[in-house]
């Protein structure tokens, strides 16, 4: 079995809004641990 067989490639692709339905999911958390992922980066470099 190869990674490239159409029937696998048929399966990634269910819907034309598949991605679009994952990035709704996943904007949210992003948006949470964005900010808190800058502040911790602020708190690591202090000669910036």
């Amino acid at each position: 079995m190869t990674l490239f067989e159409p029937e696998l490639l048929e399966n990634l692709h269910l819907s034309p809004d598949y991605d679009h339905d994952i990035n709704q999911q996943i904007q949210p958390i992003a948006d949470a641990i964005l900010p808190l992922y800058r502040m911790t980066l602020q708190f690591r470099s202090p000669d910036r």
